[in-house]
């Protein structure tokens, strides 16, 4: 969902299961989802059709939010950190709460511990693209020859990285290894728990921050993300739609709504009402490359988010 609101477009991922995996290079497949991205959230519910098979919803568009709970995420990954970033978000809260939604803060949701994800998206990976190889027409058909081609080639295809993902799934015993049923048991019980964490606040949808201003990607430091609340939908496998809220100098910022499995009408009737709040939305300016327009203490911040 970051780039999405990096990009300033609105998207949405689909609860896990309702579009299929087919044709997507598999890395993880209880994770693994496709889903649209558009100018509008008009836009994507359109192409959210297209893909999901359903008709038209029928219902009348919403005027309001009366009734409706909304939880704000206050946990996330960077919280407090940039002074944009809660700004954005405070002005989202605003409007929510002018259109009459009920606001809950906060709501902290826990995600699986430390490594599980790894060790989901190492197993998983390591035993789908072996099938997903063994049919394709060209090229290596399994993971071992994609490996060995690579390193052939690498001043070709791996000038700027190298592969330690591959080389770690390929040494792995996918999931067959007992740490991956441990690491799915564990990201099980943080979805019961935020699923039951919905019930308990009776809430029909999260907010929270998606992204900090666009940083730059750097050969040999990589990405280091400031803000980020993607693994609660991608990890859980709920459904989340990102809306562009505000600028930082001339780059976006956005929220994600989530909501339960299979809510994913309502969210995008939610994200409606909050981009006809916001008003127009500037359009890029295809400005020259430059340094980050908000500076980020580096030494503070993990090399990958667990939120």
């Amino acid at each position: 969902m970051c780039p999405a609101a990096a990009n300033g477009v609105v998207a949405v991922k689909p609860t896990l299961g309702a579009v299929s995996q087919r044709g997507i290079v598999p890395i993880a497949r209880s994770q693994d989802t496709a889903g649209p991205f558009g100018r509008s959230v008009a836009d994507v519910a359109l192409l959210l059709r297209v893909l999901t098979g359903s008709g038209e919803s029928g219902a009348a568009p919403r005027e309001s939010l009366a009734g409706l709970r909304i939880g704000v995420v206050r946990n996330y990954l960077g919280a407090g950190r940039l002074p944009v970033v809660e700004s954005a978000l405070a002005q989202t809260l605003t409007r929510l709460t002018a259109l009459q939604a009920d606001i809950v803060d906060d709501v902290n949701p826990e995600g699986p511990p430390d490594g599980a994800e790894h060790a989901v998206l190492i197993a998983e990976f390591r035993d789908g693209i072996g099938r997903y190889l063994a049919g394709v027409r060209r090229g290596p058909r399994t993971l071992d020859a994609l490996v060995a081609f690579n390193a052939k080639h690498a001043r070709t295809v791996m000038p700027l990285f190298g592969q330690e993902l591959f080389l770690e799934a390929l040494s792995s015993q996918g999931t067959s290894d007992p740490r991956y049923r441990v690491a799915i048991d564990a990201i099980a019980a943080s979805r019961t728990a935020l699923a039951a964490e919905f019930e308990r606040r009776n809430l029909v949808a999260l907010v929270a921050p998606v992204n900090a201003p666009a940083w730059r990607s750097e050969q040999k430091a990589g990405d280091r993300v400031p803000v980020s609340s993607s693994s609660i939908a991608a990890v859980s496998g709920f459904p989340s739609v990102v809306v562009p809220v505000a600028m930082a100098g001339e780059l976006p910022l956005g929220v994600a709504i989530i909501g339960r499995p299979g809510t994913e009408a309502q969210l995008l009737e939610i994200a409606a009402l909050v981009e006809r709040s916001r008003g127009p939305f500037p359009e890029p300016g295809f400005l020259p490359s430059a340094a980050d327009q908000v500076p980020v203490a580096r030494t503070s911040l993990p090399p990958f988010p667990r939120r």
